[in-house]
């Protein structure tokens, strides 16, 4: 069974075919080492998912990144690239990330 971040918990329990199936074909196939290497897969996502704002999508994908290898100067520098297509409030998300990652 897959790791299931806490925010997709209760989705998983009503619908765990659709949510595990999705899990388990994201990590199986798309975030493993390729021509890519895992961690550049989500060093990419976490840029773009700055672009979303979410700071809980921000935070899941900074901790994947930092387990699969990534140091904290490179997943702020990936939010850094997100943020460039968000200004300010990219800024602001960005630093809550930082801070909620330094505790």
């Amino acid at each position: 069974m897959p790791s299931i971040p806490k925010r997709l918990g209760k989705l998983a329990e009503k619908y765990p075919v659709y949510t595990l199936n999705y899990i388990k074909w994201r990590d199986s196939v798309i975030m493993t080492d390729g021509k890519l290497s895992k961690k550049q897969k989500l060093l990419i996502a976490l840029g773009a998912v700055t672009h979303t704002l979410s700071e809980g999508a921000m935070r899941t994908y900074a901790q994947l990144a930092m387990v699969a290898g990534a140091t904290r100067e490179e997943v702020i520098e990936a939010m850094y690239v997100g943020a460039v297509f968000t200004g300010g409030p990219g800024l602001v998300a960005l630093g809550n990330v930082v801070e909620a990652l330094e505790k």
